[in-house]
């Protein structure tokens, strides 16, 4: 995925099941660890939480190599070499051990693997972990004492952490911190990354019988070298249902060579995105606004009731007219049959054994679902074959970099937009490159410039920012393409070893005067 796929299979291979602790449940937390997660752009309705427990006593430390409005906010601000998460969790890990972190009951009785993975810490000192991620030493040692003495401590992963080859190898890393330190299954506690935002949904309610027949599934952070693979037969059509992968994934230019070969393509879209303008053909759909639906809440428990508000443009059907109609010239009609709302009942199945039906959902707005759980892993009862917590036997380690004279491209999301969900009078122009002065020699402030990388160029606008890391270069993500504002046009396609995750953050460039 272009998300959180390496991140996902971490916690899996872990945990057993990627599971997010209830934000809310931070309030039982001591020591909170926002660790790669800009909350304060990306999870703004976390953050009143965050505060509420600060005031209640809580630390609040950041992991993050760009300087967030959240690590503004920290006790203590790690800042770390872009991709290097996997060397200081390793540190931080090495230092539980040598200072007494571990809490040995809750290893030998809820976890297997600590001696394999107790092998791997040793195999450096800890100072080389430091230097290869660029952390002091005092730095990486004041936040393993205070987090393998601080209980109940919370870790939250961002996205970020596990945007590189070796995402999971970061993940399964930090999640081994709350394992050493007993922190999991506790209200408090927990390394949280995520969870599917459908799981208090029956989705089997859209299952076609046959419809894996003779299925060829495509990667999408590497979509234009998948579309170009697939030759027996060659790709003759291609749909996009509120996507802009053109936009979002690796390798624009290779997208758009690669579907310039696609003889038909499809857009379902409320926007005229970078994608719908490689289509054939353009499908205006209702949007949220004029429709009743329902929504799962991202890395959230909450399932909310979204009440039709205004109608449609004469002629703009909703995604569920356009699939009927689709299903009743492929033949299987009658199974798609049914209005907004039995479709919506369908889906709620589950919550409305528990007593929550649409009706509920229609009087209260939102719910916080019952079928999950705030605390996950309770107990220490995990999801894995053995009911423990598994340590990595062994990690794959990435190399060093990037080459001299190169910078790390690191692309968060923006605060003032959704992805690349931009409106022409929102336009933000040329985007904007965060640079240290040091990184930036002979540049100005607003000066125009070139990051090119080994896929793409860029013209970007100059900010200079002391408190940026020496090695990188910041580029929100979500600028449009046709508008010359595209930075994953610079992004080569790279996929995690695991998971098949997008590797945004590998990307490096350089600066050239036009």
């Amino acid at each position: 995925s272009l998300c959180d796929a390496a991140g996902e299979k971490a916690q899996e291979d872990a945990f057993g099941a990627c599971l997010t602790h209830d934000p809310r449940d931070v309030l039982n937390s001591r020591l909170i660890v926002a660790w790669g997660k800009n909350v304060a752009t990306t999870h703004l309705h976390f953050l009143p939480f965050i505060k509420e427990a600060r005031k209640n006593g809580a630390s609040f430390f950041v992991v993050d190599p760009l300087p967030t409005a959240t690590a503004r906010m920290a006790d203590l601000w790690l800042q770390p070499k872009s991709g290097s998460d996997l060397f200081l969790a390793l540190a931080i890990g090495r230092i539980l051990l040598e200072e007494g972190g571990v809490d040995e009951p809750f290893v030998r009785n809820r976890t297997e693997g600590l001696e394999a993975y107790r092998s791997l810490l040793v195999r450096f000192p800890v100072e080389e972990l430091c230097a290869r991620c660029d952390a002091s030493l005092s730095a990486a040692r004041e936040f393993a004492l205070a987090y393998g003495r601080t209980k109940p401590a919370s870790i939250w992963t961002g996205t970020g952490v596990q945007h590189y080859r070796w995402g999971r190898e970061a993940h399964l890393a930090v999640s081994a911190l709350g394992a050493m330190t007993g922190n999991l299954g506790i209200p408090g506690g927990g390394v949280s990354f995520n969870h599917p935002s459908a799981l208090s949904f029956d989705r089997s309610a859209f299952d076609v019988p046959g419809s894996l027949i003779g299925k060829r599934t495509v990667l999408k952070p590497i979509l234009g070298e998948e579309i170009a693979r697939l030759t027996d037969p060659p790709i003759q059509a291609a749909w996009f249902h509120a996507s802009n992968i053109v936009t979002q994934s690796q390798d624009t230019a290779g997208i758009l060579r690669a579907l310039a070969r696609v003889p038909f393509k499809v857009a379902l879209d409320i926007y005229m995105t970078d994608t719908a303008r490689a289509c054939d053909l353009v499908i205006p759909v209702s949007t949220f606004l004029e429709r009743e639906d329902i929504r799962g809440s991202y890395g959230d428990r909450t399932v909310g009731y979204m009440a039709k508000v205004v109608d449609p443009p004469p002629g703009v059907p909703s995604d569920l007219e356009i699939y009927q109609a689709l299903a009743g010239r492929l033949g299987f009609g009658e199974r798609m049959k049914g209005g907004p709302e039995s479709w919506i009942r369908k889906l709620i199945a589950p919550l409305e054994a528990m007593g929550i039906g649409l009706e509920t959902l229609r009087e209260k707005g939102q719910v916080v679902s019952p079928l999950i759980p705030d605390v996950p892993f309770a107990g220490g009862r995990f999801k894995t074959t053995s009911g423990r917590y598994r340590f990595p036997a062994d990690l794959r380690l990435p190399e060093d970099g990037p080459p001299p004279g190169s910078l790390f491209l690191v692309t968060p999301k923006a605060k003032a937009f959704q992805n690349s969900e931009i409106l022409a009078v929102e336009d933000p122009g040329v985007p904007v490159a965060f640079l240290h002065p040091d990184a930036a020699t002979g540049l100005r402030d607003d000066e125009e410039v070139d990051l090119v990388s080994s896929v793409g160029r860029l013209r970007v606008r100059i900010s200079l920012d002391g408190k940026m890391r020496r090695d990188a270069v910041r580029v929100d993500q979500g600028g449009h393409h046709a508008r010359g504002a595209c930075v994953n046009a610079l992004a080569p396609p790279v996929l995690s070893w695991d998971g098949a995750g997008a590797c945004y953050y590998e990307t490096v460039v350089r600066v050239e005067r036009p």
